[in-house]
């Protein structure tokens, strides 16, 4: 489930807009109530200014030694659906009062029990001592010295490939992969540069395949082989320009120009065949464009580029040809990663024991299975390791264990999670709140979102419904739901890979929307 000090960012910022949205309402209100839009103001004001900080502190929550850190977001969190609660309370008795069509209902409503009069009153002095305690709550970092934690720099460990071209590295089930990108890469032909997409989830193996084609001794045909990493959602022109140019002979001044690098790229790829692999690519669309036009000579070039990433979307935006796209591993390819990195064998006691449903728990990724393998490696073959490796939530494993002695299974997610917007995160978490095998209406979950104030119309011109149509195709194109093949003809099944597996909740779902569209969750 959600941890309580989860999404509290994207939580203020809704209700931060919501509050924007009707103060100006209160502007006219009567003498009695006039400290009313002050405070909402006040509030308003508050929550814009902690939004940035909050980001911080959700990023910095995890670990032992961040309670402080972690109690303080679920108290800001519940302060501020408080306020959000006064607001709506607020806002209905004044409507309803409003609402009344004739002055004898008005004065039947004032002298009610339900005075709406009466209620401001109430109503005001609440959101006061709301607003009071925001603005202690606002210092309590500071106060109590936790803040350094909070502005701490964020490091998710992004694993940035330095071992490309270690040609001993042991890769499983991916030889036919290797031989389909072998045969597009080897083609011989002179036209506008070919661009190459492997395509699929975070931990997968697109990273091994391409370090698997790029270590070929076939590959040795390009004049130069570069690998550049690109760190996710961070598209750099001026930085991946420089590392293309600098595996070269050729050479850029320090003081360059974007303009120059580019026009050095292009002098690269027109002068020589080239292979270029770009790891880990994934960003807004226009920045995915710019680099594609970048790579684009306009002329002829033997040169090829491989790239690899979890986006479908950035995908298609950069490839020339079709992308390829990566599928699960055999249970029996998990096994053999699991067996290597454990270091075990299927004659081992505790792996007749524990074996076949940690490498089921695998589900055909071997990231997962290479994580498990070593925990189990790196804690000295105890029972109580196997059974946490069958059973406990893998986000809590990687917690519990020394970061140094095991193989990080999370980062990539949480820098994923983190780029997406909050709009987006928050209706993606939304999912956490169904149990095991419940069954949902995808229009009545649109409907959800919308009533629940998730979805913000982008630049205010598309109705809610298609911009939260617009939401699920963008999970859908990072692999958070995925389209795979349906169980009947008539139906298909999207698969909810929910493997951001955060300090405070941690789901591998799978969700079936069949032409019906009706989700299925089952949470693991």
């Amino acid at each position: 489930m959600v941890g309580t000090e989860m999404l509290v960012a994207a939580a203020v910022s809704q209700v931060a807009r919501k509050i924007g949205e009707i103060v100006g309402a209160a502007q006219g209100e009567v003498q009695l109530c006039c400290n009313f839009s002050d405070d909402l103001e006040s509030i308003k004001d508050t929550l814009v200014y902690l939004e940035d900080l909050l980001k911080n502190a959700e990023k910095n929550s995890f670990g032992s030694d961040r309670a402080n850190v972690r109690h303080w977001l679920a108290q800001i969190k519940a302060l501020a659906f408080d306020i959000e609660d006064i607001v709506d309370e607020y806002y209905s008795s004044k409507k309803q009062f409003e609402g009344s069509s004739s002055y004898a209902k008005k004065g039947s409503l004032f002298c009610s029990l339900s005075n709406p009069i009466i209620s401001k009153v109430s109503m005001v002095h609440k959101m006061k001592s709301k607003r009071e305690l925001l603005q202690t709550r606002k210092h309590l970092p500071t106060q109590y010295h936790f803040i350094s934690h909070i502005n701490s720099v964020v490091d998710f460990y992004e694993k940035q490939t330095t071992s490309y071209r270690n040609s001993d590295i042991t890769i499983f089930g991916r030889d036919g992969d290797l031989g389909n990108l072998m045969d597009m890469i080897m083609q011989k032909s002179v036209n506008e540069i070919s661009i190459t997409s492997i395509v699929g989830p975070v931990g997968l193996g697109k990273t091994s395949l391409a370090q698997l084609v790029f270590n070929d001794s076939r590959t040795k045909a390009f004049r130069f082989r570069i690998w550049v990493h690109v760190s996710m959602g961070n598209v750099s022109l001026e930085k991946n320009g420089r590392d293309i140019v600098s595996q070269t002979t050729e050479r850029i001044e320090g003081n360059m120009q974007l303009q120059s690098i580019k026009n050095a790229v292009q002098t690269i790829l027109n002068k020589y065949s080239c292979l270029i692999v770009l790891d880990s690519l994934w960003g807004k669309d226009e920045e995915v464009n710019e680099l594609k036009q970048m790579l684009l000579t306009g002329g002829q070039t033997e040169s090829k580029i491989i790239v690899t990433t979890h986006s479908d979307k950035v995908a298609n935006l950069m490839s020339t040809s079709p992308p390829y796209y990566l599928s699960l591993l055999s249970e029996d390819d998990c096994l053999k990663i699991f067996s290597e990195r454990a270091m075990t064998g299927q004659g081992d006691p505790l792996f007749r024991e524990y074996g076949d449903e940690i490498v089921r728990r695998c589900n055909g990724t071997p990231l997962f299975a290479n994580f498990l393998g070593s925990v189990v490696n790196a804690q000295g073959q105890r029972r109580e390791i196997w059974q946490a490796a069958k059973d406990k939530e893998m986000w809590k494993i990687e917690e519990d264990y020394p970061e140094d002695k095991i193989s990080p299974l999370f980062p990539s997610f949480k820098i994923i999670y983190y780029n997406m917007p909050h709009e987006l995160r928050l209706c993606f978490v939304y999912c956490s709140i169904f149990p095991k095998g419940s069954v949902i209406d995808k229009k009545k979950r649109i409907q959800q979102w919308i009533a629940l104030d998730m979805i913000e119309s982008i630049h205010g011109t598309l109705p809610l419904d298609v911009t939260a149509e617009k939401y699920i195709d963008e999970l859908k194109a990072i692999y958070f739901l995925h389209v795979v093949e349906g169980h009947q003809e008539s139906s298909l099944v999207y698969t909810y890979v929910i493997d951001i597996l955060l300090g405070f909740f941690c789901m591998y779902s799978v969700v079936n929307l069949t032409v019906h569209n009706t989700y299925s969750l089952a949470f693991q």
